[in-house]
């Protein structure tokens, strides 16, 4: 049997947990202090992400020599109509000696140069600074890359010796030069680093080293008339021929040709420019231009076709990636989603025949604090992410059903009860 000391002791404690609840809601109506944020002009981009494939009019070139493979451009750089990508020797011991008669050359001509006093004082101390650090960066760019340092690394200890000269220091490069013309004379001197053939294309353009079989996946003269069907089946590799040495980037445009949702084809319009970015490839960021929408029906997905101009050592390997496109740019003032409230308001518009009529309209907006009083200012929305609003800075009158709308710097309500147009916070 239940005792009634206990039933009474509950009740109370339930009593107590109810006037509890209530005195804590009647606080935060009345007493609770409103959060605010402060609205900032800001830029934000619109960005989505597509799969696609990277299209070029490209020229495949075959080593006719065997043997080893000197590269004479890196991937990225231009070459000319029957220049030379490559040089072709019997081992990899003649390759090596003719990278060090090359280096030796390069070593003697720098420190030539260095004793010409005229090649030194002509720059400053800090133009030569600023030359080092560019250097710098180069040679950690290209360790990180796996491309040759060697004559990155001469080149920035022919930088750091001009500091010394510049400074009023005088090296002496009189040993280094007798030691660098005796080793010329040894290599030199041998049937080591010998050619057996250069490797030319017929073509000019931008020379990459990597063949991946999907040179002629899509071909560049059909490129606008992809579809998204074209673009999501799963294609198998083509052969590659041995002794392949790279490939030639023809023309001076190249393609990217990707899906993207059916919600998302109407952000694209035809001939206009947008950014590219490759973020699992590159740091880089394109401009490129739509050059053909093709979508079946407005609920199908859309093949996006991008013609692009820029082209670097990062670009020219690319293939099928994941590209992320900036289709637009927004700038207005920032406010948080949370902020936004809907208020039914009244104003009165004078007509053309000089009457006056009453216009009510629900709008979106935000309450501001003034001071101690909480204002409705309605907003104009120009783009929202989910988390932030960013709203048109200067909405013409007639567009606005509030004497003005949010600014830069004003402190925007995003937490708080019992908001309306007037009230006085003490």
């Amino acid at each position: 049997m239940t005792n009634p000391r206990i039933k009474k002791i509950a009740a109370t404690f339930a009593a107590l947990l109810i006037f509890t609840f209530l005195g804590y809601q009647i606080y935060r109506v009345n007493f609770a202090k409103q959060v605010t944020e402060e609205a900032l002009y800001k830029t934000v981009s619109e960005k989505i992400q597509a799969t696609g494939y990277a299209i070029r009019s490209e020229n495949v070139i075959t080593n006719p020599y065997g043997g080893v493979l000197q590269y004479a451009v890196s991937d990225g750089g231009r070459v000319s109509s029957n220049g030379t990508v490559a040089t072709a020797y019997s081992s990899v011991t003649t390759a090596g000696t003719k990278d060090q008669l090359d280096a030796l050359k390069n070593e003697k001509q720098l420190l030539t140069d260095l004793q010409n006093p005229g090649n030194s004082y002509a720059d400053s101390l800090e133009t030569v600074g600023q030359q080092i650090s560019k250097q710098m960066i180069s040679l950690l760019n290209n360790s990180e890359s796996g491309t040759s340092i060697t004559t990155d690394k001469q080149q920035l200890q022919y930088l750091l010796n001009k500091r010394q000269i510049i400074a009023g220091k005088s090296p002496d490069f009189s040993s280094r030069l007798s030691e660098i013309e005796t080793q010329i004379t040894q290599l030199s001197g041998t049937s080591n680093g010998q050619a057996l053939g250069t490797v030319t294309t017929d073509k000019a353009g931008f020379f990459s080293s990597h063949v991946d079989g999907y040179e002629n996946l899509f071909p560049i003269n059909s490129v606008t008339t992809l579809t998204a069907d074209d673009l999501e089946k799963e294609y198998p590799k083509g052969t590659v021929q041995d002794h392949t040495v790279g490939k030639v980037v023809n023309d001076f445009f190249w393609y990217f040709a990707c899906t993207v949702p059916a919600k998302d084809a109407n952000r694209f319009k035809l001939e206009n420019t947008v950014t590219l970015s490759f973020p699992f490839a590159s740091a880089d960021e394109i401009p490129a231009t739509i050059v053909a929408i093709n979508q079946q029906d407005e609920n199908s997905d859309a093949a996006i076709i991008l013609k692009c101009d820029r082209m670097n050592a990062n670009l020219v390997n690319l293939r099928k990636e994941t590209a992320e496109i900036t289709v637009n740019q927004y700038s207005g003032i920032q406010v948080s989603q949370k902020a936004i409230h809907f208020e039914t308001l009244t104003k009165d518009v004078k007509q053309a025949d000089g009457t006056v009529t009453k216009q009510t309209q629900k709008v979106p907006g935000v309450y501001v604090m003034y001071g101690t009083e909480m204002r409705f200012c309605q907003i104009v929305q120009l783009y929202g992410d989910g988390t932030y609003v960013y709203c048109d800075p200067s909405p013409s009158a007639d567009a606005l059903m509030t004497d003005d709308t949010v600014k830069q710097y004003d402190q925007v309500i995003i937490e708080g009860t019992d908001l309306y147009d007037g009230k006085v916070i003490d």
